[in-house]
């Protein structure tokens, strides 16, 4: 016996579960090879379950069937125990009748089959052991039709042997794995295992010379075309691709009955990874897999070509039914004879997203697309760092040495010129590769850094693109994955004295190379040399210390290495807004900068002082659709969801409080605004970047619990609440928590809103309250939240107007959908809108009829008609000039004969 060959000794040591399984396999594999579907065999469960006394099920429907599975309808009993004559009728008659199960195989012609593996059967024995089967059934004419056998442990033996794919699973289950050699599993060591589903995305996956559509394949077009080769008799494939693009995974998936059509069964496929140092080698296994003239899939992994060629030419001289694929990360441009050669492309950023999310739930969104951004497709280098910024403050850093050689040397030998070229050329994001001379030449600055000709460096750009490690777009070159080039970067910083780096970027590049060195070094918080760099252009007479006279080109940069030294960008932007208020009060920072900002407030830290920096850029007297706007800006820090900041919600209510309190009315303002973004409860989106270099962030302060949400609240209600005490900021705040209070009132903070809503309504009285406050109820009413309801309606009552002036303030200033909600709120009706239209129309008659028969209202009542429009024709009485009415124009013309209280 060979070591790729199962013993009787092998299948008696399995047990009671593996042997049922295992018979499972051999009748799923029988069925498949004569073309039927594999679901025709049921099989599972508790081997000492009652189960009928069948262990596994074969039922084909009208099809033709022979061998190990004599008839179209054949039942197994699986026993790992050494059934005599006695055990055998008793298992098939208990209580001296024989089973539902058996009489029903009978009645169809099918085959009932006992596997034994305890003892082997001499013929004698076999004969006896089949009598007793045929004792058994003699009594039941039903079961007459009946074909009956005995499988002992040799049987079974002879049966796995003509299966190859099945001897490593045995083995593996009795304890004497092959060394090297695996049956069908989880050969990429995926968490969840074989089962976790394979990613499918759009883009092309697989492209191959041999394809007629050189734009390549989908990753499941792919995996059937591989399928159909694989499943055709010595069909070859050698699969390659960058390490780290899951080329073993996809081979995993050409097993998978969950993607595309006519998967490969699981029970052919025998793989090996040459670095395992198989034994047997690869061509021994393979020339026993030819002797046995049986089907099977050989996988075998890191197969360099020497080893192909060797398999593919022993493979095509045989007459075998064996199929080859080999697995290799060199992607040189090798074409082996008979040979289908295709090539693994990355993943799209949004396979590498799903990827990372699953592995790593706790990273944020903005960590996993920018890991994403910088992998490149690339999935080993997407969770590479996915697993390095768990427990670190980079999204960069990829630490795997092992991963690093893999990319960078694949299966050449070390050569140093190329690893100080691909370092030089990685401090860049994207470099001229074609232009040798002249002034918007790049490739003489980088040659130079390397310590190069240009000529050399050039022929070395060609090397690392033939290794896929460089990528062309016309004559411009990136060199790829960016997470390989972060780290080939960070050494050639700390290799190359900071005075030169200044000296040939800053000095003597163009503003295009020198951009995209900055973008580069922003991606490098973590490195002292970048620090050292930076450092450098911020001290005195540096670089970029007048960070009040900035060019456009250099706010480009100033922006790219803000990530650097955070502390550093807040003093210089600090200097810049200092000296500009010299020169012109309040004049505004540049964009960029306000955008730095923002991303500095991340950090509790820093946040009052960059909210303030923003503030004093900000107009918040004039409405703005621009995200970029300052004042926006300054909002967005203060929602409760997507704020891009840490800060928590006392430290944000502390620094509107103070800014409430100052004397300057555009800090008052502001801090309006900011609490109007506290108090916001609902729809929440921002268009605003959250990535900060390779910073770890995320959307900023999320509740993760109802209890730290409603906390946030009843901070922003208590803000609320002191601010309206400000006498400037008085009927702003009031209004503002009119329009609020339904919503927050919804959330669970009744209570609350009643508190503040009865403060104000003694401190003068509340009428614009009372809107929100009857919506509110009509909520809860019809959500069945019958105390709050209670308590809501006691509160409206409270409000109701009853003065004229708390009329005209209720139902004629708000906006018509308010006032309509107010009234229809009191009516229960299919045509309560309608209803309501009238309601108010009518106290609007009797405001205005009011008004026109004692003109001496209009004194008691100057701060509310003050308010009302001009539009409204009312200057008569003295209220020109009183603007910002909140009505819209049809509606003011509309109800204005009925104010006057005209016919």
């Amino acid at each position: 016996m060979t070591i790729f060959e199962i013993s009787p000794e092998d299948i008696e040591r399995l047990n009671d579960t593996d042997l049922r399984t295992l018979v499972g396999y051999l009748a799923e594999q029988e069925v498949r090879l004569l073309g039927h579907s594999p679901a025709s065999v049921t099989y599972g469960g508790d081997q000492r379950a009652k189960d009928g006394g069948i262990d596994v099920r074969v039922e084909l429907d009208g099809a033709a069937i022979s061998g190990y599975v004599p008839r179209t309808n054949t039942g197994f009993q699986v026993k790992a125990e050494n059934m005599a004559r006695a055990e055998i009728i008793s298992e098939m008659r208990p209580k001296d009748s024989l089973r539902p199960s058996i009489i029903e195989l009978g009645k169809c012609g099918g085959a009932y089959i006992i596997v034994s593996s305890r003892g082997a059967a001499s013929d004698t024995a076999l004969s006896t052991r089949k009598n007793a089967m045929a004792t058994a059934i003699a009594d039941t004419p039903d079961a007459a039709g009946l074909h009956l056998e005995f499988y002992d442990r040799r049987r079974m033996a002879s049966w796995v042997n003509q299966h190859p794919g099945l001897i490593p699973w045995v083995r593996n289950q009795v304890g004497r794995p092959l060394s090297g050699w695996r049956p069908h599993a989880d050969w990429s060591s995926s968490p969840g295992g074989s089962d976790e589903e394979y990613l499918l995305g759009p883009g092309v996956r697989l492209v191959g010379t041999q394809m007629a559509d050189r734009d390549g394949l989908s990753g499941e077009d792919g995996i059937n075309r591989l399928r159909v080769i694989l499943g055709t008799p010595k069909g070859i494939v050698r699969l390659v691709g960058l390490s780290g693009v899951g080329k073993t995974r996809f081979v995993q998936a050409l097993f998978d009955e969950r993607i595309g059509m006519a998967p490969l069964s699981r029970h052919l496929a025998v793989y090996t990874d040459v670095a395992d140092s198989p034994d047997p080698s690869p061509l021994d296994l393979l020339a026993r897999l030819i002797d046995l003239r049986q089907q099977c899939v050989l996988i075998i992994d890191n197969c360099g070509v020497e080893l192909h060629q060797k398999l593919s030419a022993r493979l095509r001289g045989s007459s075998s039914l064996v199929g080859l694929i080999t697995v290799e990360y060199d992607v040189t441009d090798d074409e082996p004879e008979g040979t289908e050669v295709f090539k693994l492309e990355p993943s799209t950023s949004e396979i590498i997203e799903k990827i990372v999310a699953r592995r790593y739930p706790d990273l944020t969104n903005p960590e996993i697309g920018t890991i994403a951004a910088f992998s490149e497709g690339n999935s080993r280098i997407a969770l590479a760092l996915a697993s390095t910024a768990e427990h670190g403050e980079s999204l960069a850093n990829l630490k795997d040495s092992e991963l690093f050689k893999r990319l960078f040397r694949q299966k050449n030998e070390d050569d140093p010129a190329l690893l100080r070229a691909a370092k030089a050329l990685s401090l860049v994001y994207s470099f001229d590769g074609e232009t040798l001379e002249g002034e918007e030449a790049e490739l003489p600055v980088l040659a130079s850094l390397a310590g190069q000709t240009v000529s050399e460096l050039h022929a070395h750009v060609a090397e690392l693109h033939r290794r896929q490690l460089v990528q062309k777009r016309g004559r411009w070159r990136a060199l790829l994955p960016h997470a390989l080039a972060h780290r080939l970067a960070r050494q050639a910083l700390e290799e190359i004295h900071p005075d030169i780096v200044h000296e040939q970027f800053a000095c003597r590049a163009r503003e295009r190379l020198i951009k995209s060195f900055t973008r580069r070094l922003g991606c490098l918080h973590d490195s002292p040399a970048a620090q050292k760099v930076v450092a450098m252009w911020l001290q005195p007479d540096g670089w970029l210390w007048q960070t009040d006279n900035l060019s456009p080109f250099d706010l480009v940069v100033f922006d790219n290495i803000a990530p650097i030294d955070p502390d550093a960008i807040l003093v210089a932007i600090q200097r810049a807004a200092d000296a500009l208020a010299k020169t012109e009060p309040r004049k505004e920072l540049p964009g960029k900068m306000i955008q730095i900002l923002r991303s500095l407030a991340y950090d509790p830290r820093l946040f009052d002082k960059a909210v303030t920096l923003i503030g004093d850029s900000a107009n918040p007297a004039e409405d703005s659709n621009n995200s970029a706007d300052a004042v926006n800006v300054f909002s967005s820090l203060f929602h409760i969801f997507l704020s891009g900041t840490q800060a928590l919600p006392e430290q944000r209510a502390a620094f509107l409080r103070q800014m409430a309190g100052s004397a300057a009315q555009i800090d008052r303002l502001l801090a309006f605004r900011g609490l109007k973004g506290m108090l916001e409860h609902g729809h929440f989106s921002s268009s605003y970047g959250f990535e900060f270099g390779t910073r770890k962030r995320d959307y900023g302060y999320h509740p993760g619990t109802d209890a730290e949400r409603l906390n946030w609240f009843k901070v922003a209600l208590d803000l609320c609440a002191e601010m309206a005490q400000k006498p400037l900021l008085r009927t702003d705040v009031r209004t503002l928590f009119a329009d609020e209070f339904s919503g927050l009132a919804g959330i669970g903070l009744v209570d609350e809103t009643i508190v503040i809503a009865d403060g104000f309504a003694a401190d003068g009285g509340w009428p614009e309250g009372w809107a929100g406050v009857r919506k509110a109820y009509g909520e809860a009413k019809a959500a069945q939240r019958k105390i709050e309801a209670s308590k809501l309606k006691t509160l409206a009552e409270r409000l109701r107007p009853t003065t004229l002036s708390e009329r005209i303030v209720s139902y004629v200033l708000p906006e018509e959908w308010s006032t309509l909600d107010v009234a229809a709120s009191e009516v229960d009706d299919p045509q309560k809108y309608e209803k309501a239209r009238a309601a108010v129309r009518t106290v609007c008659v009797d405001v205005g009829k009011e008004l026109a028969a004692a003109p001496g209202h209009v004194d008691g009542t100057s701060s509310v008609l003050a308010r009302i429009p001009v539009t409204w024709g009312l200057d008569s009485w003295n209220c020109a000039g009183a603007g910002g009415g909140r009505l819209p124009r049809g509606w003011l013309a509309d109800h204005r004969r009925c104010f006057l209280g005209s016919p």
